[in-house]
């Protein structure tokens, strides 16, 4: 450690010169007991071994996947362009991951951004940091990282006239070609394959697929293979996709309403025929061909193995109960 810097005994690193009996928007009174006026935030170099987790973070054994380590551990330096969120007394709040790779990787020091609050409070941001954000979609992240070819090629020039090659040439070869693409997609966080069919999606999609993908109301793989057919037929194909999306919802709602009636056995009178499935299937497949070609296949999330059929198609095949007829 630098002679012109000390660590306190919480671990963090302070300048010689650094005043210490302000910090955090404390205000010092005559008996040396400081009263927090605010959670002002400061940016402080901790000591990775004078960190440690939320006392109900460190209950439950809470242990970061392997996965998140390992993608880490590929981002580099660049796994720490983003300090921890820490307390006063060194409490993590948000950086778990980030901070096991440090310990893994034998780093002294990480960067914090450090709050003067309670444990209480730390416990409350620390679930407010967790909860489940979707953020940007794989599409829009593709989207935007072309904004980083441009450096991406500059870059591969100059390393290919540094390494005599070629020089003068403003043309790169096909394994650097490769590299800014493997650049690209690492930028976007998605393999070179996805980066591949978003770009050409970018380029032969339809404007209301590409905006239904930015929205995360379609995948990447289907854009892409709708992008093979004309723009007519991509918009045809996203406005049936979103006919049967919704249907799905619709039918996925009415079936677990009847799974619920059936797991507490709420069945109300029917006016259909109970049915096994061995003869449902027997009855489809005596319908006409033209009555099979104008129904609808859906799939749907269901908690139990079910298989529905709408009220028309029932009585088609003959499962509603004849109404008894008055003496």
């Amino acid at each position: 450690m630098a002679e012109s810097q000390f660590s306190d005994n919480r671990g963090r690193i302070w300048p010689d010169s650094e005043p210490r009996n302000q910090q955090n928007g404390q205000s010092v009174s005559s008996h040396n007991s400081p009263t927090i006026t605010h959670t002002r935030s400061q940016l402080v170099p901790w000591q990775v071994g004078k960190l440690r987790p939320h006392p109900s973070y460190a209950q439950l054994g809470i242990r970061v996947p392997a996965s998140r380590l390992n993608a880490l551990l590929e981002m580099g330096e660049d796994a720490f362009l983003f300090p921890l969120i820490v307390t006063s007394s060194g409490i993590v709040i948000d950086g778990y991951a980030r901070l096991e790779v440090a310990r893994l990787q034998g780093r002294a020091i990480v960067e914090c951004v450090e709050y003067d609050i309670s444990e209480e409070e730390a416990l409350r941001r620390l679930l407010l940091c967790h909860r489940p954000s979707p953020g940007l979609v794989p599409f829009s992240r593709i989207a935007m990282a072309r904004d980083l070819a441009k450096s991406f090629k500059e870059k591969a020039l100059q390393h290919q006239q540094a390494g005599g090659k070629s020089k003068g040439s403003s043309k790169l070869t096909e394994a650097q070609k490769v590299e800014v693409r493997k650049e690209l997609a690492a930028a976007a966080g998605v393999s070179v394959g996805t980066l591949s069919h978003a770009l050409e999606v970018l380029k032969t999609g339809d404007q209301e697929i590409v905006r239904a993908l930015c929205n995360g109301e379609i995948k990447i793989d289907r854009a892409w293979r709708w992008s093979k057919e004309s723009r007519v037929c991509q918009c045809e194909n996203l406005k049936l996709y979103r006919r049967h999306r919704g249907m799905e919802r619709v039918a996925e709602k009415l079936v677990a309403r009847q799974v619920k009636r059936l797991k507490y056995k709420r069945r109300p009178p029917s006016r259909w025929k109970n049915a096994t499935l061995s003869e449902t299937i027997s009855r489809l497949g005596s319908l006409a061909p033209e009555a099979l070609g104008a129904v609808d296949v859906i799939f749907i999330k269901a908690s139990v193995p079910i298989l529905a059929l709408s009220e028309d198609i029932a009585q088609r095949l003959g499962f509603r109960e004849e109404a008894l007829s008055c003496p």
